[in-house]
């Protein structure tokens, strides 16, 4: 299962690819530049409400997870 984090660097990585940066990604997801830096750096952590900006300017929505119907694993 991918995390949050994860899916969020990958978007980003995609973005960049496609020609965007992350001052442009910060302005058109309304995230602060400085904030989303830090991040992308590894300097700080984000707080929910910039994680469900991002999420929503790359269309990412959360969903609960599948009920496991079959015996444990392991």
């Amino acid at each position: 299962m991918q995390t949050i984090e994860s899916a969020l660097t990958s978007a980003i990585d995609k973005a960049c690819e496609a020609g965007w940066n992350l001052n442009q990604i910060a302005l058109a997801s309304g995230v602060p530049q400085p904030t989303l830096q830090n991040w992308w750096t590894g300097a700080r952590s984000l707080h929910l409400v910039n994680v469900e900006r991002l999420a929503a300017h790359f269309g990412m929505k959360l969903s609960k997870p599948r009920k496991n119907t079959g015996a444990p694993k392991g």
